[in-house]
């Protein structure tokens, strides 16, 4: 529960970073790096030995650096979402991710779940959070990784046209 709970001051770290950071070095350096700080922590976890003392408080510590990181990326994608999608769309896009991003995870539950049983629990870690380097390599080959400092406009829906009736 304790090096759990050090995701909690790195995610506030990470929400006053967003505010600053994406403005100085632009949204996709912001993105890509970020999340390779925060999922390439995650791959020390599985390379843990030691004390428990050592244990706990190098988990601490990559908890910390995950919840910077990833809160830091969070806050990023949910302004560059909110930028470049039309109010109209707004509802829609926030439903359809949250419905996705929710979705999987029992899915993913099971998946790591198998592999701690058929690979066993380190390698199962390291499997998981090697997928989790995904995420940064889609980022860069994505335009996301080219926005700047500044977030383009987004384009807004046509209005659908009036009719009237003949005169």
């Amino acid at each position: 529960g304790l090096a759990l709970a050090a995701t909690g001051p790195g995610a506030l770290l990470g929400s006053v970073l967003a505010a600053r950071l994406p403005g100085r070095l632009g949204h996709g350096v912001v993105l890509v790096s970020a999340a390779v700080l925060g999922n390439g922590a995650l791959l020390c976890v599985p390379a843990l030995y030691g004390s428990t003392t050592a244990t706990i408080l190098a988990l601490l510590a990559v908890n910390f650096v995950f919840g910077t990181f990833s809160q830091l990326v969070n806050v990023t994608v949910m302004s560059v979402r909110q930028a470049v999608t039309p109010d109209g769309m707004q509802g829609r896009a926030a439903a359809t991710i949250t419905f996705v991003g929710m979705g999987f995870t029992p899915l993913g539950s099971l998946l790591g779940g198998l592999l701690a049983q058929e690979w066993g629990l380190r390698t199962g870690l390291l499997v998981t959070a090697a997928g989790m380097m995904l995420s940064p390599v889609l980022m860069a080959a994505s335009p996301l990784a080219r926005l700047g400092r500044l977030l383009p406009v987004p384009r807004e829906e046509p209005r659908p046209t009036e009719r009237r009736g003949s005169e």
